[in-house]
């Protein structure tokens, strides 16, 4: 018999929630999912083989509950197994949104040990999900970007392909044996991590579910789209095999199904998991320096001085945040002294770096130790294994053969405390770990932590030890286990200086994943891009180079080079640095995340008391050339007649009357940045048009734009470069007046009502200010 859970409507859709004996059912008139029910999957200890167990009646109660998403009712409906199990499933319907709550309890009321593999919050024994219309037309993503991204109709490799494919790529052996279940050998199957979104519409259409209570378990979400006109969708908690005592329970990852347009559930996702999971956003965010792109493992003690003075000399022009010295100082993974390369110690570096006024930052695998180190053949209980006792993942990074600690094991945490604590008394105050690597199939030397908890007590250690006076930057992916830890995540894949290659280290490759993450930034950590460069390197073109260089500037997250800018090349490009430092104030969001897996269009609105103005930068991630259009609506500006759309790379003015960002004939990789201002019916005051001082355009490097009878008063902030150019919407005619703390022409018009002031010799430190006059 159905009962009815909760009826919603939003926009012009309704939502229905309903439960009968076959499960959860959710019907829109754009897409149902049927039949959802719970399961469990025990490992049995003898073979290793997945035992799965889903209920045949239920038992259901209800109370009221309340989340971060509001007051609801929770309806519970448990079940006993004959394997000595009792399980309740947990579905709560909120009042006020059409947001769906899942969880699962499991208790063992047997008399012995069983492993707990999984447990299902819709299994995909009978659970089905319909979409109305043309598949092609329905995006299915993640957020941390996913190669199994893409619209229902597409055909793609299975995972264990596309893991083969990688590490081809990389010209390296696979890391740990290919997995035999369906999900990995069936390419129809797609599954993403922790969050999965699936819209159509430009992302108006549709949800997104992700996991969202208290941290517990990583969760797969599972899509078989072999028949796209009936999908099969599960949501699984992983509970990493992890011993269930007799009489003991255990909660599920709570889940929430969030039936919302996309710019509506993603930032409603973030802010609901920094409750939940802890955020770090209140630290400055960072630019820098890292030795990795430029020099690699050749990096040396003679490199860092070099650019660590040349920084010092140059301090009127640019201050980094940090100096941080990468991959290639030890003496290798797990032998973490200097090599023959910093002979003179780290006291002169770390001290030469401090002159500068930045943080000494080191870089750091802590769990990866060398097959070739005593603690390797004198620690062998320390290290990750699988169910049959075999080591769980190997690595050659650093030549062959590398593996991974136990981070459960107390000798292990004893080891890792050490060796933070050592770095950190050096004088380090910037830490970039890397190789986060802890395996899914780990039989943990603490066997009652599922993978997900092992790894936040890891971060958690690491905290600890660096210090709230430390910034710690994890390059771990977009990933909840260091959700309230990291200051930084490094959400993409390295930014090797190349457009496309075999391999995932790629400019293409990490648009596409810093897009899909960006709702995060500074909400739940700093989102780190990894480097941009000064001009176009390696095999990157011009415009492939430049369009780097806008998505990092407009992102508003860490920002960092690796540029030698003591050679003369570098140095001549150092107004390239300049217009990134510091950060923009504001975030770029992926304007069409929800249904442009390549996240083509980044932008943010900046909002101060002198006016409203966007940010805008779209690129074409094709091999030919191609129109790009945009409505101005999805920047958040106010409806206007006519807006004036500012270029800051070729620093042209275009008045458009509708409401649409038009870029004409974008050249393969190529991108614009733009400052959008809204245009009154009736314009009775000036306003900045832009500015190329800061790639924000004006939001980091202008601090008020005033106008009282006849006089335009701007005020400047540090940011920014100390060389170039306002532009300045006036219908009157614009003369200098008084400067303080910077040098200034007289307003030049360039074309009707746009003057451009140039600006020079702007002084680190000091006020810096600007009058201008305006008559008939």
């Amino acid at each position: 018999m159905s009962k009815n859970i909760s009826y919603y409507t939003y926009g012009s859709s309704n939502v229905e929630l309903s439960v009968n004996d076959d499960g959860l059912f959710i019907k829109t008139p754009d897409w149902q999912l049927s039949s959802g029910i719970p399961g469990i999957i025990l490992t049995d200890d003898a073979t290793s083989a997945p035992r799965p167990i889903h209920p045949s009646s239920f038992e259901i109660s209800n109370m009221q509950k309340s989340s971060f998403a509001g007051p609801g009712i929770e309806y519970t409906f448990g079940w006993n197994s004959q394997e000595g199990l009792d399980i309740s499933w947990h579905i709560t319907a909120h009042e006020r949104l059409p947001i769906v709550l899942l969880g699962a309890t499991v208790k063992n009321t047997s008399e012995q040990q069983l492993r707990l593999a999984e447990m299902g919050l819709l299994s995909s024994k009978n659970s089905y999900l319909n979409c109305q219309g043309n598949p092609y037309d329905w995006m299915l993503s993640t957020v941390g970007a996913s190669k199994r991204s893409g619209n229902l109709a597409e055909k793609m490799l299975s995972n264990n392909e596309q893991i083969i494919r990688l590490w081809k790529g990389f010209n390296m052996p696979i890391p740990t044996p290919l997995s035999q279940r369906p999900f990995d050998t069936d390419g129809d199957w797609r599954c993403f991590k922790d969050y999965v979104t699936l819209y159509k519409d430009s992302g108006n259409i549709g949800f997104t579910v992700a996991a969202t209570g208290s941290p517990r378990a990583w969760t797969s979400f599972r899509c078989h789209t072999g028949n796209p006109e009936q999908l099969q969708f599960e949501a699984t908690a992983e509970m990493s095999d992890i011993i269930l005592e007799p009489g003991q329970s255990r909660n599920a990852q709570e889940i929430a199904l969030v039936i919302l347009p996309y710019h509506e559930a993603l930032p409603l996702i973030m802010r609901w998991q920094a409750a939940t999971h802890g955020c770090r956003t209140a630290r400055k965010t960072p630019s820098g320096w890292c030795s990795w792109y430029s020099v690699g493992p050749d990096v040396d003690a003679e490199t860092v001085l070099k650019v660590t003075k040349t920084f010092k000399k140059e301090e009127q022009r640019i201050k980094p945040d940090f100096i941080q010295i990468d991959d290639g100082f030890q003496q290798t993974v797990g032998n973490w002294k200097c090599n023959e390369k910093f002979q003179v110690g780290w006291k002169p570096v770390i001290s030469t770096i401090q002159q500068t006024g930045a943080l000494p930052g080191i870089w750091l695998a802590p769990l990866a130790v060398h097959k070739n180190t005593a603690i390797f053949h004198s620690h062998p209980d320390w290290f990750q294994r699988s169910a049959d006792g075999s080591l769980a993942r190997q690595a050659s990074n650093w030549g062959p053969t590398s593996y991974w600690l136990d981070p459960s094991h107390p000798e292990v945490k004893k080891f890792l405390r050490e060796l933070l604590i050592e770095f950190k008394e050096l004088g380090f105050k910037y830490f970039k770990i890397d190789f986060n690597t802890i395996d899914d199939k780990t039989r943990f030397y603490d066997s009652s932590k599922t993978s997900l908890e092992v790894y936040r007590e890891l971060y958690q250690l690491y905290r600890e030890v660096v210090g709230e006076d430390s910034y710690l930057l994890a390059c771990a992916g977009f990933n909840r286990g260091v959700f309230g830890y990291a200051d930084a995540v490094r959400t993409g894949p390295d930014s090797c200086s190349h457009w496309k290659a075999a391999h995932d280290c790629t400019i293409s490759r990490c648009l596409e994943t810093v897009g899909s993450s960006t709702h995060a930034n500074r909400i739940l950590f700093t989102c780190d891009p990894d480097v941009t460069y000064l001009r176009s390197t390696g095999s990157l073109s011009e415009d492939e180079w430049r369009t780097w260089h806008n998505y990092v500037g407009t992102l508003g997250g860490l920002t960092a080079i690796s540029d030698l800018i003591d050679k003369p090349e570098s140095h001549e490009n150092l107004r390239m640095l300049e217009i990134l430092m510091p950060p923009a104030p504001e975030t770029g969001l992926s304007l069409n995340g929800g249904t442009d897996i390549k996240h083509r269009w980044l932008g943010y609105l900046s909002q101060r008391s002198w006016g409203k103005a966007a940010v805008v930068t779209g690129y074409n991630p094709a091999d030919t050339s191609c129109s790009m259009k945009l409505g101005i609506k999805k920047t958040g500006l106010p409806e206007s007649t006519s807006y004036l759309i500012w270029s800051f790379w070729n620093e042209t003015v275009e008045i458009v009357n509708n409401s649409l960002i038009h870029f004409e004939e974008v050249a393969p990789h190529a991108s614009n940045l733009v400052r959008i201002t809204p245009i009154p019916q009736e314009v009775t005051e000036p306003f900045l048009a832009g500015s190329n001082l800061h790639i924000s355009c004006g939001s980091a490097e202008i601090a008020d734009f005033c106008f009282t009878t006849n006089t335009i008063q701007l005020k400047l902030t540090d940011a920014g470069a100390r060389s170039g150019a306002l532009f300045i919407y006036c219908s009157d005619r614009l003369t200098l007046g008084e400067t303080v703390g910077l040098e200034a022409r007289k307003p030049c018009p360039v074309s009707q009502n746009i003057y451009r002031l140039e600006i020079t010799n702007r002084q680190y430190g000091e006020k810096q200010s600007i009058n201008l006059l305006c008559s008939k």
